[in-house]
């Protein structure tokens, strides 16, 4: 070889593939002049749709093993609940697997016609079996059936793509891009509505946050006035005048503590069994009754009987009740009464005033309006997270990338969709 030639050699330029790059609104008119007498090739779109198929099998085959592994959200869940999810879980993945079983397309393409027609009846039985299924473990695992379900949209479309392939003639296959080109025109047109939506919803979130802040500072507000500081007092003062008849109370039933084994004693030699018996069980009751007098009487009387040895007592015991006894008269029970009463009477008046205090009512109202908000503003703050979970699931350039391989095909040459 010359040195000539192999300069020539050299320098010749390597043929580059023609790449045609259209935009979307271009595709139609040149799909158009094209398509007088090409065909794609149907072996080899069998081919793509075969590994696609598999591979979105094996994907799907993950995402059960995902929602069999899965945990519940809640760490102390009732155990009915986990009975409920585990054995519906259990159902709708058996019958996932089994529907996956059943997915493995022909190599025969004389076969595939029959095959996908009796994978749409296997689809129909999983989707009645499986819905209810589906809607419950929706509850618990959201996102991982959401996934699945996904993927059997896919394994579905995909055999549906190749039931078309077969099917189809050179014209069929044109009216399949051309929806997909209005897929992408209509794709284009969600992302547009999911963010002006997106941007509604946020100014919508931005003014609910506002009112949210508002409503805790009037609830707050409530707290600090006067109405509410004001109830605060009343019930400060009701567990004041409740001690203090407590106390009085208290003071009462330690005297009749004191001298209850002289009663008992008493009480067996005496006609007032009946009344003495009541101081016993129910002191403060007996006392509220009209026989204070009588009952004075037969304290002194009881006195005189344990001075007189009638009434044995231990000498400690002895002399601790009879200095007890000399102060149980009929003016200490009368005080007793009275005092009682009228510390009764101050809790009642008390309690009428704070019933007719209405700013309880007024807070909790405004919990529950604050309460109402807040739940508003999350489930709108959802409502964001689930468009744009909308948006992530809209690949336009994949969608793209997936018509031009089936210009591709149908047409043997390479175009770059802008």
């Amino acid at each position: 070889m010359g040195i000539f030639d192999f300069i020539k050699k050299f320098s010749a330029k390597k043929e580059l593939p023609v790449v045609t790059r259209l935009k979307l609104s271009e595709l139609q008119e040149w799909m158009d002049k094209k398509a007088e007498n090409s065909f794609g090739d149907v072996d080899s779109e069998l081919m793509d749709i075969s590994k696609e198929l598999k591979k979105e099998k094996e994907n799907m085959t993950e995402k059960l093993q995902l929602l069999e592994d899965a945990k519940l959200s809640n760490p102390n869940p009732q155990r009915r609940l986990v009975s409920i999810m585990q054995g519906n879980r259990e159902t709708y993945i058996r019958s996932a697997r089994l529907l996956l079983k059943k997915t493995n397309l022909p190599n025969d393409s004389d076969k595939i016609i029959e095959f996908c027609e009796k994978y749409k009846s296997d689809l129909n039985v999983f989707s009645k079996q499986s819905i209810r299924s589906y809607h419950i473990l929706h509850e618990f695992f959201e996102n991982e059936v959401r996934i699945v379900s996904a993927n059997v949209r896919v394994i579905k479309d995909l055999i549906e793509n190749a039931s078309e392939t077969v099917k189809g003639d050179g014209n069929r296959k044109i009216s399949i891009i051309k929806e997909a080109i209005e897929d992408i025109e209509n794709s284009k047109i969600e992302i547009k509505d999911l963010k002006n939506k997106i941007k509604e919803q946020k100014n919508t979130l931005h003014d609910k946050e506002g009112k949210i802040k508002e409503k805790e500072g009037s609830t707050k507000g409530l707290k600090e006035g006067a109405e509410y500081k004001n109830l605060i007092k009343l019930i400060d003062s009701k567990k004041i005048v409740e001690q203090e008849l407590d106390t009085v109370n208290r003071k009462m039933l330690h005297s009749f503590s004191i001298i209850e084994s002289a009663l008992k004693k008493y009480e067996r030699i005496t006609l007032n069994e009946k009344l003495i018996r009541s101081c016993i069980d129910a002191p403060l009751e007996a006392l509220k009754t009209n026989e204070r007098t009588v009952l004075a009487d037969i304290l002194s009387k009881m006195s005189n009987s344990i001075e007189k040895g009638d009434i044995t007592l231990k000498d400690k015991k002895k002399e601790k009740t009879l200095h007890e006894l000399k102060s149980m008269d009929k003016k200490l029970f009368d005080e007793f009464v009275e005092n009682n009463k009228n510390l009764s009477k101050k809790i009642k008046k008390i309690d009428a005033d704070i019933s007719d205090n209405k700013i309880l009512d007024e807070i909790e109202t405004s919990k529950n309006q604050l309460n109402e908000e807040r739940f508003a503003f999350e489930n709108d703050k959802k409502a964001i997270e689930e468009m744009k979970e909308q948006l992530d699931v809209i690949d336009i350039k994949k969608m793209k990338e997936k018509l031009s391989k089936r210009i591709m095909n149908l047409f043997k040459e390479e175009v770059q969709i802008d």
